[in-house]
């Protein structure tokens, strides 16, 4: 069952500053003709995929969860993340989905988690209080690129559910793996001003792309980093969307069902080359550690040096484009980056 968002005057905390400043590009960047027109007609037309998911099995990932706003609406109005339980009270999610639109952290007493909600009409959900909350000391709500992605949730009750295994294993032995993405997000982004969201929990499968081919020119020009893993066909069509931020990415090996990523951010959604962006989770076991136990690190995590980071990624322009395009031709294109997190 799909339901467009209503349009009441229910508020939702946004990606943070980062998408409102992607947006004030974008308005700017609309007053002027792209040097590359022909580029972006092709996107444009792109747009109109449904986003490739099938609805999932009646509880067949337990483990997953939403978070909600703690507001006076149903679970579907009030979903705009996702999750995943990776112990018995702690909920790993994107720390973008933690913060408002200036850039500054939510209030724990507005939101919490929801269990049993792989049916967001689901009368029997449960709804429990986050007590604390962990974000990666490096993530910076400022950056376009949402770097160190990450964190934790600590909740102030079990959550009664069988939690999913924390992978270990670098990235560059999951190239090529066939992972699942699952989440409440858009399953068609057409009109970006009303996008369609379903009630059940949707997944796809999405193939683990290697960091060169990610960060090729044709795709986001190496503006991709070791602590973040890419998934997705370089035709697009099938992809996470606004209203995945949070949620798992997860592999099967041997029979064990491991999450190495979780919902980040993308170049649009589902088209051709811009595959979607995960924080990398093996990448930050250590980090993970230090507030709960969940696997022993397989790899040294390569360090990245954040005074070398680009405030503002160039992924969607090529190196012709920014050649041959006025500078606001290239805002039009950056300002398709986005966080992928649900917008009221």
């Amino acid at each position: 069952m799909f339901q467009q968002r209503p349009s009441s005057g229910v508020k939702r905390a946004a990606d943070g500053l980062a998408y409102t400043r992607l947006c004030a590009l974008l308005s700017i960047a609309s007053l002027v003709r792209p040097a590359s027109a022909d580029t972006l007609g092709s996107f444009a037309s792109d747009r109109h995929f449904v986003i490739g998911g099938v609805p999932t099995e009646q509880n067949a990932y337990p483990w997953v969860v939403a978070l909600t706003n703690d507001i006076d609406a149903n679970l579907f109005q009030r979903q705009f993340c996702g999750g995943s339980v990776i112990a018995d009270r702690w909920v790993l999610t994107a720390a973008h989905c933690l913060f408002d639109r200036s850039g500054k952290p939510i209030e724990l007493s507005t939101f919490k988690v929801a269990v049993n909600a792989s049916d967001l009409s689901n009368p029997d959900a449960t709804e429990i209080v986050v007590t604390n909350m962990y974000i990666h000391p490096n993530y910076d709500p400022l950056r376009e690129n949402p770097m160190f992605d990450i964190a934790l949730l600590e909740l102030a009750n079990d959550s009664g559910v069988e939690p999913i295994r924390v992978s270990a294993k670098s990235s560059d032995k999951l190239v090529g793996l066939d992972a699942k993405v699952i989440g409440w997000g858009a399953v068609d982004n057409a009109d970006p001003t009303s996008l369609k969201f379903p009630v059940e929990l949707h997944e796809a499968l999405v193939p683990i792309v290697a960091m060169d081919v990610c960060n090729a020119p044709e795709s986001y020009q190496g503006t991709i980093y070791p602590n973040q893993l890419c998934a997705g066909y370089a035709e697009g069509g099938i992809d996470s969307c606004t209203g995945d931020s949070g949620g798992p990415l997860f592999v099967n090996i041997d029979g064990v069902v491991q999450q190495v990523g979780v919902v980040s951010y993308g170049y649009g959604c589902a088209l051709p080359n811009y595959y979607g962006i995960y924080s990398d989770v093996p990448y930050y076991i250590g980090w993970i550690n230090q507030y709960v136990q969940v696997a022993e690190p397989e790899f040294e995590p390569e360090p990245i040096d954040l005074k070398s980071v680009a405030s503002i990624p160039v992924a969607a322009a090529t190196p012709s484009d920014l050649a041959s395009s006025s500078w606001m031709g290239v805002l039009v294109l950056l300002a398709g980056v986005m966080l992928r997190r649900r917008i009221g």
